[in-house]
Protein backbone atom coordinates (compact mmCIF):
# COMPACT_ATOMS: atom_id res chain seq x y z
CA UNK A 1 0.00 0.00 0.00
CA UNK A 2 1.05 3.30 -0.88
CA UNK A 3 1.48 6.35 1.32
CA UNK A 4 -1.42 8.38 -0.70
CA UNK A 5 -3.55 5.42 -1.08
CA UNK A 6 -7.08 5.44 1.08
CA UNK A 7 -8.41 2.91 3.17
CA UNK A 8 -10.84 4.00 4.74
CA UNK A 9 -13.42 6.85 3.06
CA UNK A 10 -15.13 9.82 5.18
CA UNK A 11 -18.51 9.93 3.74
CA UNK A 12 -19.96 12.92 6.52
CA UNK A 13 -18.59 15.16 8.43
CA UNK A 14 -14.35 15.95 8.65
CA UNK A 15 -12.88 13.17 10.75
CA UNK A 16 -8.77 14.25 11.17
CA UNK A 17 -6.41 11.95 11.87
CA UNK A 18 -6.80 11.11 15.29
CA UNK A 19 -10.68 10.13 14.44
CA UNK A 20 -9.31 8.24 12.04
CA UNK A 21 -6.70 6.08 14.09
CA UNK A 22 -9.29 5.71 16.60
CA UNK A 23 -12.05 4.01 14.44
CA UNK A 24 -8.71 2.04 12.26
CA UNK A 25 -7.95 0.46 16.22
CA UNK A 26 -11.20 -0.56 16.90
CA UNK A 27 -12.63 -2.10 13.67
CA UNK A 28 -8.78 -4.13 13.44
CA UNK A 29 -9.75 -5.32 17.42
CA UNK A 30 -13.21 -6.15 16.33
CA UNK A 31 -12.14 -8.08 13.25
CA UNK A 32 -9.26 -9.93 15.41
CA UNK A 33 -12.09 -10.66 18.12
CA UNK A 34 -14.20 -12.70 15.35
CA UNK A 35 -11.02 -14.81 14.64
CA UNK A 36 -11.70 -18.08 16.80
CA UNK A 37 -9.07 -21.05 16.75
CA UNK A 38 -10.31 -24.03 15.35
CA UNK A 39 -11.19 -26.19 18.43
CA UNK A 40 -13.38 -23.54 18.92
CA UNK A 41 -15.12 -24.04 15.94
CA UNK A 42 -15.14 -27.46 16.71
CA UNK A 43 -17.30 -27.00 19.40
CA UNK A 44 -20.07 -24.75 18.03
CA UNK A 45 -20.17 -27.71 15.20
CA UNK A 46 -20.76 -29.99 17.96
CA UNK A 47 -22.82 -28.48 19.87
CA UNK A 48 -25.85 -29.07 17.25
CA UNK A 49 -25.70 -32.63 16.94
CA UNK A 50 -29.40 -32.94 16.12
CA UNK A 51 -29.19 -31.05 13.06
CA UNK A 52 -26.87 -32.46 10.30
CA UNK A 53 -25.35 -29.65 8.09
CA UNK A 54 -27.29 -30.77 5.05
CA UNK A 55 -30.66 -31.43 6.71
CA UNK A 56 -33.64 -29.48 4.55
CA UNK A 57 -35.99 -26.72 7.28
CA UNK A 58 -38.77 -25.35 6.12
CA UNK A 59 -39.72 -21.93 5.63
CA UNK A 60 -41.31 -20.50 8.76
CA UNK A 61 -39.50 -23.29 10.94
CA UNK A 62 -38.08 -21.09 13.06
CA UNK A 63 -41.19 -19.53 14.31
Amino acid sequence: MSRGEAVLRVERGRADDAELAALTAVLLALHRAREKPDDELEAVVASSWWRRPGDFVPPGSWR
